[in-house]
């Protein structure tokens, strides 16, 4: 695993415009999940959170755009390609691409794919130039979260089990304290009804 302390970001997302919802929606995910203190305290190296992650719409400012998208990509540690029939065919997506392999760094790429299935969505440098099959993260075959923390557990160097166990506690305590909540509200009103 890279050396965290090179990098500016976690990641940078690549993607194409027409998937800019999907964009959103990972960095928004990633920068706001709070990684399960039993986690952390098991593996010291692992952050309270996943921030910052580089969005072009977010963190890009003014200036010349291919120097500047080269050296947000020099800042990161992962390069998560949102992967769909539109990304496919983006020119942008496999200069990004292109460049982080260019860095050594193909080994750090994490396709997301949102749409169709496999490779059959990658850029065509991720087909073309990696130098080994590069396995997916497929939004259709595990479902949104699910796809979701098998991001986190790559970028943390994880496993993933672990990860959704306790993903799985975390979610189940959090519906019974809202469940709880709700009835203890239900009870005030009836007794402020009575």
């Amino acid at each position: 695993m890279q050396e965290r302390k090179r990098f500016s970001y976690y990641a940078f997302i690549s993607y194409k415009r027409e998937d800019e919802k999907w964009a959103g929606w990972l960095q928004k995910q990633l920068e706001t999940y709070r990684i399960p203190s039993i986690i952390r305290k098991q593996n010291l190296n692992v952050p309270k959170k996943i921030y910052p992650v580089f969005r072009d719409k977010t963190d890009l400012s003014g200036g010349k755009v291919l120097e500047l998208l080269h050296k947000e990509l020099e800042e990161s540690q992962y390069l998560i390609v949102i992967c769909s029939s539109h990304s496919a065919k983006s020119q942008w997506v496999n200069k990004e691409v292109h460049h982080f392999i260019e860095l050594g760094r193909e080994d750090y790429i994490i396709p997301f794919v949102v749409e169709g299935e496999g490779s059959d969505s990658f850029p065509e440098t991720l087909k073309t130039e990696v130098q080994s099959e590069v396995l997916g993260i497929s939004v259709p075959e595990l479902g949104k979260h699910q796809a979701f923390l098998r991001v986190v557990a790559t970028l943390l160097n994880l496993k993933f089990d672990q990860l959704m166990m306790r993903d799985r506690k975390r979610r189940k305590r959090k519906k019974m304290m809202t469940a709880a909540a709700a009835l203890a509200c239900l009870v005030l009103l009836a007794g402020g009804i009575w």
